[in-house]
């Protein structure tokens, strides 16, 4: 297959509405969780996208994806133009789910995804660590990378050997589930 074969809706389709799904999963999430006052405050517009296709990374199947919606080089410009089209906006943030897995998942797993999407939604800050604004006051949308990367083989051979590491291995703790 040539990528002239290619349609968008081979690779993605919008999410589903419902209880169930990940549009209002979220915005139950961002209306309940302080993790997400950020967003609720910022009132950041987020597209719920499925990819329809598998995607791996790192020999690992990429279940979910948080994006920033930019365009880069010459069609940079056209990019943005067809989002909006598409969307009728301009979105702030692109959550992008495998579809395969979210049939498939509990509502605990559908829960448990689009938080850890959500937690990659970040407010941008400067060098000294002060929230950015635009020019008009709204918020300077960043990605927030995982709190941490570690193999488990080196966690079971030295510990918790790292502070994100030994903080991880809290949480796992606190929140009953070791």
């Amino acid at each position: 297959m040539d990528a002239d074969d290619i349609g968008p809706g081979d690779l993605f389709t919008l999410a589903p509405r419902g209880e169930t799904e990940p549009c209002d999963i979220a915005a139950a999430l961002v209306d309940a969780e302080d993790d997400f006052a950020h967003l609720r405050e910022g009132e950041a517009v987020i597209l719920f996208l499925m990819r329809v296709s598998v995607k791996e990374k790192a020999q690992k199947r990429v279940l979910g994806e948080m994006c920033l919606p930019r365009f880069q080089g010459s069609l940079g410009p056209v990019g943005t133009w067809l989002l909006a089209k598409a969307c009728g906006e301009i979105p702030d943030f692109i959550m992008i789910l495998d579809q395969e897995f979210w049939t498939q998942a509990t509502p605990h797993q559908r829960k448990a995804l689009v938080h850890h999407e959500l937690l990659h939604a970040a407010h941008a800050t400067d060098k000294a660590g002060d929230l950015r604004f635009t020019d008009d006051g709204r918020p300077i949308w960043a990605l927030r990378a995982h709190d941490i990367e570690e193999f488990d083989a080196v966690v079971a051979r030295y510990g918790a050997w790292l502070p994100d590491v030994q903080k991880f291995a809290n949480a796992l703790r606190d929140g009953g589930v070791v």
